[in-house]
């Protein structure tokens, strides 16, 4: 069986990130096609108080183990800057997609906002030379339901727009997003992580031996040594909500 899996239909990888405050709490959700995580949030207006983590669909049996990391930022100083994270904690450490989740909502703490929603929604890539995953796509973002990032991606690099051009997904992005105010570059990093998570969808991940994970090898919680040796793939986790839009999150309505 073929890891490689181009998608007989294509369709788009969609992401949503709800965030809404209330009071002194935080309450963030995230679902996409190969994850379904939240948080709660608490603090005093001016640090975190505590982190609540819950993991409702994860790729791996181990990511729910990374809940209790999120004590980390317990202390840690609001900042309106999502990845002002990274200066107290080391991200390879956490899952992913919980730590993008805490840096979103300590942000949201500290801009004082009650609502914000992103949905993402990324075209299956268009093949190069027969290798879709090198190919191109054109992934958008939307908060509270109104567009505000579009690329055109050629592999991992933006050729438009003009000011985003040769900027690529991989090294230096974080670094490239330090030079964007506080809004532009939060979205940057959500349609960035939306966009990587794509590529998920060119890949039969089930078919794909253990063994040929080991590349993974420190990049999350779950590929941590001490953790991978133990974990291993899910069964049927992953969805497909190219024609489903309403299902992402849905139990918040």
């Amino acid at each position: 069986m073929s890891i490689a899996k181009p998608p007989e239909q294509p369709g788009c990888a969609r992401r949503v990130i709800d965030l809404r405050a209330k009071g002194e709490r935080v309450v963030a959700w995230l679902e996409d096609d190969f994850h379904h995580f939240g948080l709660e949030l608490q603090h005093d207006g001016s640090q975190v108080l505590a982190v609540r983590g819950h993991a409702e669909r994860f790729p791996r049996n181990t990511c729910p183990g990374a809940i209790d990391i999120l004590q980390e930022a317990v202390g840690l100083p609001l900042a309106e800057r999502s990845t002002a994270l990274g200066q107290h904690t080391n991200m390879r450490r956490h899952c992913t997609h919980l730590y993008d989740l805490l840096g979103l909502a300590i942000a949201h703490a500290a801009r004082g906002q009650a609502h914000r929603r992103y949905d993402a929604v990324v075209p299956d890539r268009q093949d190069r030379d027969g290798v879709a995953i090198g190919g191109s796509t054109r992934p958008e973002l939307y908060r509270d339901g109104n567009r505000v990032m579009c690329w055109q991606l050629q592999g991992d690099l933006i050729t438009e727009p003009a000011r985003y051009e040769g900027v690529s997904l991989g090294r230096g992005f974080r670094a490239w997003t330090e030079s964007l105010d506080e809004e532009e570059a939060e979205a940057a990093h959500v349609l960035r992580r939306a966009t990587l998570i794509a590529l998920g969808r060119l890949i039969n991940l089930q078919a794909m031996p253990e063994e040929a994970m080991t590349w993974m090898e420190g990049v999350c919680y779950s590929f941590q040594p001490e953790v991978f040796r133990d974990s291993h793939l899910t069964v049927n986790s992953q969805r497909d909500f190219t024609e489903a839009p309403s299902d992402l999150l849905a139990f918040l309505r």
